[in-house]
């Protein structure tokens, strides 16, 4: 079974990240989730799909989205799709969204 997507738009001050929050609680502790935020791929010394593939464990929650370049969306497109299968909550407040 492939990774799922979910993807929060809105505003900011909307309670995205908050709802994504609230998800990890619902899942209970027995469920990993790992919050991180875009800036957090770029930050490091390694590589940005290496940070990606280190934080894929159970559930993931990328906020905000938008600071993610081709590279990282190539990344998480392929790793949805493979054995790895995230969980993968994203939230953006940037423009018009289309999910494909």
């Amino acid at each position: 079974m492939a990774g799922r997507a979910l993807l929060h738009a809105g505003p900011p001050g909307t309670g995205k990240t908050a709802l994504a929050l609230g998800i990890s609680l619902e899942l209970g502790t027995k469920v990993p989730f790992c919050p991180m935020v875009g800036s957090e791929v770029y930050s490091s010394e390694v590589k940005k799909t290496e940070v990606l593939m280190e934080n894929f464990k159970g559930w993931q929650s990328l906020s905000p989205v938008h600071m993610l370049d081709m590279e990282c969306f190539s990344y998480l497109n392929r790793a949805l799709e493979s054995s790895l299968s995230p969980n993968v909550i994203f939230a953006t407040n940037r423009g018009i969204c289309t999910v494909r």
